[in-house]
């Protein structure tokens, strides 16, 4: 490894890019490879054993990049598939999930009441909950699967016709609890911030996890000595499994003509 090298990024569909537009506002030096596996979206909802396989196969693809890091931009990945990949690919690259990061960060948090919202196959792990109490039991969290967000925000985010109906449908349940934090879950998510916020507690904060996890992506890379501090401005890679008109406009979106456009099937 070095710190010419790209860092690799996946999720399943736009969530991820949302990860590489946070990346690269602290880090934006750095090279970086995208792949949205918009074949297999949603992974929320595939059994474990297809995540896992998923994952593998779009690691190996960004140790064949030469990547010097890889990011599970997906919380259902990072959950299922994390510890899989790092007995694998450890010794050839850095590895970061992102749920990590944004636990070490709210188990900070003394006494206080967080819901936790996510895919059915984030929410069923108990990942969140178990890590947040092993490192601060006197945190309460409560988690909700809501599932229905990610497909609404895949078909509606570029064009912003975001199912108001669902939405408040697949948020019902969290309106009226009592909590002090709401944690997005899912990397879609946060791109709907605004949203959320008009349906829940204006007293409740959110936490958004994309700048937790650049933060620390950045002091991963500082404390291994791989960061890029050549000043050079570089194209994106994106690569998708599958065409989807929504997921290439969601990319332009982000980042303009900065980006290399590839289909790639694993």
């Amino acid at each position: 490894m070095n710190s010419k090298e790209s860092i690799g990024v996946f999720d399943s569909g736009i969530g991820g890019l949302n990860v590489v537009y946070s990346l690269k506002k602290i880090l934006p030096n750095e090279k970086i490879i995208y792949f949205g596996d918009t074949k297999n979206l949603p992974y929320g909802n595939k059994p474990p054993i297809k995540i896992k396989e998923f994952s593998t196969k779009i690691s190996q693809f960004f140790i064949n990049k030469n990547c010097k890091l890889i990011v599970l931009a997906c919380n259902t990945a990072s959950a299922l598939a994390y510890d899989s990949i790092k007995k694998q690919f450890n010794t050839q690259c850095l590895l970061i999930n992102i749920i990590d990061p944004v636990v070490s960060y709210v188990s900070k948090f003394d006494k206080k009441k967080i819901t936790v919202i996510g895919t059915k196959n984030t929410i069923h792990s108990d990942t969140y909950r178990k890590k947040i109490i092993k490192l601060n039991n006197s945190i309460k969290i409560r988690s909700y699967s809501t599932p229905e967000l990610v497909t609404i925000i895949e078909n509606g985010f570029f064009s912003n016709s975001i199912d108001k109906i669902t939405l408040n449908k697949s948020l019902n349940e969290i309106q009226n609890i009592d909590y002090d934090y709401l944690l997005l879950g899912c990397t879609h998510y946060p791109l709907i911030e605004n949203k959320i916020k008009l349906l829940i507690n204006k007293k409740i904060k959110i936490i958004n996890s994309n700048k937790i996890i650049s933060k620390y992506i950045h002091n991963k890379l500082f404390e291994n000595r791989l960061l890029n501090n050549k000043i050079k401005k570089h194209i994106i890679e994106i690569f998708y499994s599958k065409h989807d008109e929504s997921f290439i406009n969601s990319a332009k979106f982000f980042f303009g003509n900065n980006i290399k456009l590839t289909k790639h099937e694993i």
